[in-house]
């Protein structure tokens, strides 16, 4: 883009004419590929609105991508509204990804397993989906490492009620 105006006639006179012409990019790199999504330099952080996590629903999976250089950090946090009685996070621990949840009442976390305990702070890009069936929380990072878990407690109270 170029934009161009007239001198004023007078110092500090009337607002110049503006005249806006397209011109071909500069420094562009076509190979780039736009992705839409957030990206926080630093510390910041992007809110979503409080019914994003379900509320006593058996199944909650989420999917992201990310790319960092910090050993430690928060990805993403999602409450419950009202009493916040449900919740899962993806974290960062010591370079690797991390996924917790809570089903009712008891908080679960599990990592990633069989990568060799290979650090994702490496400043590529990574996948992650991290799922949650009733007690069973799965995350699985860059569509081939994978670790699971469960809730020791699960409480089902209806009619023929189990507890375990």
């Amino acid at each position: 883009m170029e934009v161009t105006w007239d001198p004023p006639s007078q110092p500090h006179g009337p607002p110049p004419l503006y005249q806006v012409e397209r011109t071909d990019l500069s420094l562009s790199d076509p190979r780039d590929l736009v992705v839409r999504g957030a990206r926080f330099p630093g510390n910041g952080y992007h809110r979503f609105p409080s019914d994003t996590l379900p509320v006593n629903r058996d199944f909650t999976g989420l999917r992201l991508s990310f790319r960092t250089r910090a050993s430690d950090g928060l990805l993403l946090c999602a409450v419950s509204p009202g009493n916040q009685e449900e919740y899962l996070a993806l974290q960062i621990r010591n370079g690797r990804p991390y996924f917790l949840f809570d089903p009712q009442g008891w908080a679960v976390g599990v990592g990633v397993e069989g990568d060799g305990g290979r650090s994702y702070n490496d400043g590529q890009w990574h996948s992650i989906m991290a799922t949650r069936k009733q007690a069973v929380g799965t995350i699985i990072v860059d569509d081939q490492y994978q670790g699971n878990t469960y809730s020791p407690c699960v409480c089902v109270l209806s009619p023929g009620s189990v507890f375990y």
